[in-house]
C-alpha cells in the first residue's frame, strides 16, 4: 500500500483528493498538512512514500518543504 501525505492550506481541496483516492485500496491517505512546517514535521515522523505538496503555503514555500523532506 502507497502511503501519502497530502499538504495544502485549503482543506476543501484535502477533502477532495482523499475522497478521489478512497476508491484505491493500494493508496493510504495517512496524513495531512495545512501548512509547510506541519508538513515536514509529519513527513518526518511518518513513514510516507508520496507528499502531493501545494507550492504555495502560507509559512514555507513547497519548495522548501520539499528540500527539507528530501535533505531528512
Amino acid at each position: 500500500m502507497v502511503k501519502v501525505l497530502i499538504v495544502d492550506d485549503h482543506q476543501v481541496l484535502i477533502d477532495g483528493i482523499k475522497a478521489l483516492f478512497e476508491l484505491n485500496d493500494d493508496i493510504d491517505i495517512c496524513c495531512e498538512a495545512l501548512t509547510g512546517q506541519l508538513a515536514i514535521d509529519t513527513a518526518l515522523a511518518q513513514d510516507i512514500d508520496v507528499v502531493l505538496l501545494d507550492i504555495n503555503l502560507p509559512d514555507v514555500s513547497g519548495f522548501e518543504v520539499c528540500k527539507a523532506i528530501k535533505e531528512k
